[in-house]
């Protein structure tokens, strides 16, 4: 913009000079404005004397007018006779025409970028023709040399530009990417951690794809199924399963699939599994569905209940016998108490109020979680389950106490950093009035068979 201003102003500098060297009237001095080829012209950039409306039309296309034919014809034109209304000098004494008209192409290697235009009362005489021509090939000179730094001013802003561009765009660029190595950091350890608990969690998971064909086998079900994760991965899950169960594994998937109905999805119950060595066995099976892309999978997590049903069937027996002994008249309860006793001594024994609160514990359960009998009293029933599933089902499981139902039920318990697995019974006790008024808990402790599972 400043040396765009410093030539107009050296323009109009020269101008000046011109017309008063030749005793001009007035005149103007055209430049090639050829920025958009679609409007290519020739601009006044500087005047002397001009009125205003002559200034007003200071914009003349190629071959239109004298100017345009002056820089068409590359040649000077020079007209002793002004064509009528072409301009008018105003002075204090009035308007009156000039006599002469000049008009001197500026050229640089044949190209014009000007015209310089002069009107003068008087006629221009040769040597004055001859001297602004020269003249005229010097202004063209300085006009091409500011047309020039003009450019390269326009260029060079304009690579500033692209050059903070590029930089910004880079710099985006490296954020971008440290968002991702984040990203992919952050996966990488989430990933770990998901692996580390799939290879660590007690019960086996396995996952399906939509045709049953195993995709996942976690070492908990290579232990509990005797297949390595190369034997099962690629194979139909039906080889894990025995009798009903694998025949209409296969039906189970596509009705699901064809209906969205969820019989088994999302619910926990007990099925028949098949060893590699051809032993059936207890499973507790839940099955869950899960998305990857357009694709559905299905996650089972089994863990084995044969000891637990063992557990149970030892448990019911005792039940079977204190409930008999229940409701035996009051000649007969000393020998319930003796029972209880018994039971107390051999059994992890707990007795609940119906607030869900302990209110006497024995000594064998106190050992095994390592705590006095004060600090058990008035614990609430489930203080120590991990499973959070699971603390949600004992609502459930004290409404169908209250209604004097028999329970049974697997826990996994924390107490001071030991994990701890019970097989529990929980028995519903009737006062003499027949109101239930207490709950007695036996369980039996299948740690360390979970733990032989595991390993």
């Amino acid at each position: 913009m400043r040396q765009a201003k410093d030539f107009d102003e050296l323009a109009y500098s020269i101008l000046s000079q011109i017309i008063k060297y030749v005793d001009g009237a007035m005149g103007a001095i055209y430049v090639l404005n050829d920025s958009d080829n679609k409007d290519i012209h020739f601009e006044m950039i500087t005047a002397v004397a001009y009125e205003r409306e002559k200034l007003l039309r200071a914009k003349v296309k190629p071959e239109e007018g004298l100017v345009g034919r002056c820089a068409h014809e590359k040649l000077t034109i020079y007209l002793k006779e002004i064509p009528e209304n072409y301009i008018k000098v105003t002075s204090g004494l009035g308007e009156s025409n000039p006599r002469s008209l000049l008009l001197i192409p500026l050229t640089v290697n044949q190209n014009v970028l000007g015209v310089l235009e002069l009107v003068s009362f008087k006629e221009f005489e040769k040597y004055q023709i001859e001297f602004l021509e020269k003249a005229g090939e010097s202004l063209a000179s300085d006009l091409s040399a500011s047309k020039i730094n003009k450019r390269t001013e326009i260029l060079l802003k304009q690579s500033q530009e692209q050059a903070e561009e590029l930089a910004q765009q880079e710099e985006e660029m490296r954020q971008n990417m440290e968002e991702i190595q984040a990203t992919q950091e952050s996966l990488v350890e989430s990933q770990a951690k998901t692996q580390m608990i799939f290879d660590n969690v007690v019960d086996a998971i396995i996952t399906i794809d939509s045709n049953g064909i195993i995709e996942l086998w976690n070492p908990a079900a290579e232990a509990l199924f005797g297949y390595t994760a190369n034997e099962a991965i690629g194979q139909n899950i039906k080889m894990i399963m025995f009798g009903e169960e694998a025949r209409e594994h296969d039906k189970y998937i596509e009705r699901y699939l064809n209906t969205g109905q969820r019989h088994v999805l999302g619910k926990s119950r007990e099925v028949m599994g098949m060893h590699k060595s051809g032993k059936k066995f207890n499973v507790e099976l839940r099955l869950e569905e899960g998305r990857l892309g357009n694709e559905t999978k299905f996650v089972g997590v089994l863990r084995d209940i044969d000891d637990r049903k063992r557990a149970e069937e030892e448990i019911k027996a005792k039940m079977e016998e204190m409930e008999n002994l229940n409701r035996l008249s009051e000649s007969s309860k000393a020998e319930m108490e003796l029972l209880v006793n018994g039971v107390k001594q051999v059994s992890l024994y707990v007795e609940y109020n119906m607030a869900r609160k302990i209110i006497e514990i024995n000594d064998n359960f106190l050992k095994l979680l390592d705590a006095q009998r004060d600090d058990m009293l008035g614990v609430e029933q489930g203080a120590f389950e991990t499973d959070p599933d699971k603390k949600k089902e004992f609502d459930k499981l004290w409404n169908d106490l209250k209604e004097g139902k028999t329970r049974k039920i697997i826990q996994h318990i924390l107490a001071k950093g030991k994990n701890l697995y019970f097989s529990e019974v929980y028995i519903p006790v009737k006062d003499d009035n027949g109101n239930i008024n207490k709950v007695i808990n036996l369980a039996i402790d299948i740690t360390e068979t979970i733990r032989q599972k595991k390993n």
